[in-house]
């Protein structure tokens, strides 16, 4: 689920081990999980949830930012931006699903969030694919 806790993951191969609590490290483990949950919550149309975990996501990173801001770049940034459009629009979507009378007409775009289409299909398909795993795997831990 967390790939930074394999030994095989690829992108930590050049970090050195910080053997020191009190240097800053850029951990995304938190993060990413949160995403990797919002992608499932996502998919299984647990729209509320989904945009409640992105939005952890986004605050999380906002924070290591004001903590550690040499940590900061530009991915790093763009990547707070982009959980709070999601965490913006899923909302709008748990809005719509919870309204009295749902209408298909009515469904919030992507687009009217500054996301496209084939980035939340993208994202959601991951999801799917990572929610059949873990109950293939009996793995689920929500």
């Amino acid at each position: 689920m967390f790939p930074s806790y394999n030994n095989n993951y690829n992108w930590s191969s050049d970090k050195p081990f910080v053997g020191d609590s009190r240097v800053p490290i850029k951990n995304g483990t938190e993060y990413h999980g949160y995403q990797t949950y919002a992608g499932q919550y996502a998919s299984q149309g647990m729209y509320e949830d989904a945009a409640k975990y992105f939005q952890m996501s986004a605050n999380l990173r906002a924070d290591q930012i004001k903590a550690l801001p040499q940590l900061s770049d530009q991915g790093h940034d763009r990547a707070v931006e982009v959980n709070q459009m999601l965490s913006n629009y899923y909302n709008g979507l748990a809005n719509w699903q919870n309204a009295p009378n749902v209408n298909m007409n009515n469904v919030p775009k992507a687009a009217s969030y500054g996301l496209t289409e084939d980035f939340v299909n993208k994202l959601e398909s991951t999801g799917k694919v990572q929610f059949g795993n873990a109950v293939k795997n009996n793995k689920l831990y929500f």
